[in-house]
């Protein structure tokens, strides 16, 4: 389960030269109940910005990231975010270009200006 958030939560950004957490990571909207069940781990941008914070606060943090950087926090359905994972390829060829492992076919990165979708 941890594998689905994590390539879920970092493989459809693009890479940046700066660690800016709110464009090069993404969180997830689930269920409450999976949220209590995994104790927030959909809130990954949250966890980057503030990673000793204890996870019960992030859904506050989510907030005021949403209120205070619309532009370019980043908030997807699970099942929206693994449709972009599945339908794209894996590698990246550059910062926003992905490709598949023998280079035949490339993609740009699905999440390349940011904003919540």
């Amino acid at each position: 389960m941890s594998m689905a958030y994590i390539y879920t939560n970092h493989m459809l950004s693009p890479l940046t030269e700066d660690n800016d957490p709110l464009v090069s990571s993404l969180s997830l909207r689930v269920p409450a109940w999976l949220d209590l069940l995994h104790s927030n781990f959909s809130h990954h941008s949250e966890h980057h910005v503030f990673p000793g914070l204890n996870s019960s606060y992030y859904p506050q943090v989510r907030e005021l990231l949403m209120h205070l950087y619309p532009e370019r926090y980043r908030l997807l359905g699970a099942d929206q975010a693994w449709r972009l994972l599945l339908s794209t390829p894996r590698f990246y060829r550059d910062a926003h270009t992905l490709t598949s492992l023998d280079g035949t076919i490339t993609a740009p990165v699905p999440l390349g200006l940011g904003g919540t979708t």
